[in-house]
């Protein structure tokens, strides 16, 4: 089946609501699908349809197929190439070249390829999926599920708005959506004005879903990670303190996503003069293998066994503290002694990885490299070697250059690109210019 792509901010949200709600359960896969046939028109699913607990379920389960989809997998190293994480490895006689202009940093070069892709499909999530989840469960959920439910959704909202503003350049719209319909354009928002509206977002997350630990948690971490973006070290620390180290919220499927890989996609190592060693730190966190020779003619290195990915994990939590630790006292020792206590403990508490990665065993601690600058550098590799696929190691470097004031060049791969020439100077996502033909007011990237 292909599945529909919907984009929130197009003139397709003022249409019949049978047609939106008919693209949106399309996304579901085969449930209640006699539906659809019951009709003349194939596409005509009624509201009564999903006026309904069954119905509105249907819409929660459409919204996690879309955010698997469209964060685990492909994206996490779409973004990867652009930092220091994976090192796209050029066929020259069939190149791909809107990715090789991400792994070189040129990121105006590779624009069109987010006109149709996870640009587009995060909006959709943030704009028309939620919302119409949302209100459907808030009228139908069943008894003891609906809180839990619509803080779920809300926090998903939240931490594709968090992806958005960490991923992509500024400029790009969140715009209000209610009952099928845009009812706020929100015009062309900054970095900062993205993360306000992921933290608000993840409030709201956090009043419905007060009694389900499990979406308390996911709000809470991403909160954290909001506030930590917005400079906001204090109420970061303050937004985690109460998350296990064991929690997490995996992708569905995770551990098979990154499984098949293609050796034109390199985990890369030292790449751009400023990359770490995710290959020759022979680091447990980050088990690679060699994958043979690349049509590039170098050796091309994937994970040594499936990858699990996660939206939120303690794990994330106790790194929040330990960067936040840093910044409240840069010459104390609290902030090497969480990095430790995850390093030897591990997360699950008994010197393990989390579950489904074939174990890890304990780490050795690490030593104060004696310096501000270099303490910095040391909580960030600890953030990329336990955050490794995730798709945050772009928001980090980003972060770096927004909140702690370093130079692009000094963070993101530069200089000379290995195959020649040298990287531009892109550190972020472009979107879609179809965002520019539909949105009243943006007008593209602000900044890239």
């Amino acid at each position: 089946m292909i599945y529909p792509r919907i984009h929130p901010t197009l003139p397709f949200l003022h249409v019949r609501r049978r047609i939106s709600l008919a693209l949106l359960l399309a996304a579901v896969g085969s449930v209640g699908c006699h539906r659809l046939t019951d009709v003349s028109d194939p596409t005509a699913v009624l509201e009564k349809d999903v006026d309904n607990p069954d119905g509105a379920e249907r819409l929660r389960n459409s919204v996690y197929y879309a955010l698997n989809g469209n964060v685990g997998g492909v994206p996490a190293y779409i973004t990867g190439f652009l930092t220091d994480e994976f090192r796209y490895e050029l066929d020259p006689s069939n190149p791909t070249l809107y990715y090789e202009d991400l792994d070189r940093r040129r990121t105006e070069d590779a624009a069109s390829l987010f006109d149709d892709y996870m640009y587009p499909q995060l909006q959709e999530l943030w704009g028309l999926r939620t919302s119409v989840a949302i209100e459907k469960l808030r009228d139908y959920a069943l008894p003891g599920a609906r809180e839990a439910h619509v803080g779920e959704m809300y926090a998903i909202r939240a931490f594709i708005a968090l992806r958005l503003g960490e991923q992509y350049c500024p400029g790009f719209p969140l715009h209000t959506v209610a009952h099928y319909k845009i009812v706020a354009y929100s015009g062309p928002l900054t970095t900062d004005q993205v993360f306000e509206k992921a933290l608000a977002a993840f409030d709201t997350a956090a009043t419905w879903a007060v009694d389900s630990a499990r979406v308390l948690n996911f709000a809470r971490v991403g909160r954290g990670r909001a506030l930590l973006d917005l400079g906001r070290f204090t109420d970061a620390a303050a937004a985690v303190t109460s998350v296990p180290t064991d929690y997490v919220m995996q992708l569905d499927d995770s551990s098979t996503i990154l499984s098949n890989w293609n050796p034109q996609e390199s985990i890369a190592d030292g790449e751009g003069g400023h990359g770490l060693n995710y290959v020759s730190a022979h680091d447990p966190r980050v088990q690679t293998v060699a994958a043979g020779t690349s049509a590039g003619g170098n050796t091309s290195y994937k994970f040594a066994q499936p990858r699990v990915q996660w939206f939120a994990s303690g794990v994330e939590a106790r790194l929040i503290e330990a960067e936040v630790a840093l910044h409240a006292n840069p010459n104390g020792n609290e902030w090497l002694a969480i990095l430790n206590t995850l390093r030897t403990a591990g997360p699950d508490g008994s010197g393990g990885w989390l579950a489904g990665t074939g174990g890890v065993a304990g780490l050795a601690p690490l030593s104060d490299p004696g310096t501000p600058d270099a303490r910095v550098d040391l909580v960030y590799r600890e953030r990329a070697f336990w955050l490794f696929a995730m798709g945050s190691r772009i928001g980090d470097l980003r972060r770096l250059v927004r909140v702690y004031g370093r130079s692009v060049d000094s963070v993101f791969p530069s200089g000379s690109y290995w195959r020649g020439g040298a990287y531009g100077t892109g550190t972020s996502l472009p979107f879609s210019k179809v965002e520019m033909q539909r949105s009243p007011g943006i007008t593209g990237c602000t900044t890239w």
